[in-house]
């Protein structure tokens, strides 16, 4: 079974389980607006832009014979390309420009945004259900990982002959977790 097929089917079965509390609710429809509930009904899509608020950028709106995705004209945009085919990479963007905004530029493949030294990024490669976050700073000698963790195991990455020292998996074998 493909991701989108895998995807679309956990997606059904949620949405045939929330119809069926509306039905004994005696209740017409329900908006989804929470970044949680998002989540949860899309089967992980990415809704929302801003990590430090509960609300998500984009709601939906779920009837007894269809849902819907309420957004504005500049989320829709990145609703449709981030959301509309399968691949890890789709699933969610994978960092962006920041400054004032969480993201004031969202990464994508061929965009022309300028990049300049001492400029902040958010880097967060994702697969679903897991996602690893840093800012870095773009320095005159390659990028400055600033929310290192002191004492994090880490698995070390060379590309290019630059490496780069990237979070990996914590083990307990103490048996304490």
């Amino acid at each position: 079974m493909s991701l989108h097929t895998e995807r679309k089917s956990e997606v059904d079965t949620k949405l045939a389980r929330l119809r069926k509390r509306l039905v004994v609710g005696h209740i017409d429809d329900i908006t989804l607006s929470m970044n949680a509930n998002t989540a949860w009904i899309t089967a992980g899509a990415s809704m929302f832009v801003n990590e430090a608020s509960d609300s998500s950028a984009s709601s939906i709106l779920v009837t007894m014979d269809r849902a819907y995705v309420l957004t504005d004209t500049i989320e829709a945009p990145r609703l449709r390309q981030e959301e509309g085919y399968p691949g890890a990479i789709e699933e969610h963007h994978q960092g962006g420009t920041l400054g004032y905004m969480p993201r004031e530029v969202i990464a994508q493949p061929g965009d022309k945004t300028l990049i300049e030294h001492h400029q902040a990024f958010a880097w967060n490669p994702s697969l679903r259900g897991v996602k690893s976050e840093d800012t870095v700073l773009l320095g005159p000698n390659g990028p400055e990982i600033l929310t290192e963790i002191a004492d994090w195991p880490t698995l070390t990455i060379t590309v290019n002959g630059q490496s780069i020292a990237r979070p990996a998996i914590l083990e307990d074998h103490s048996g304490a977790l």
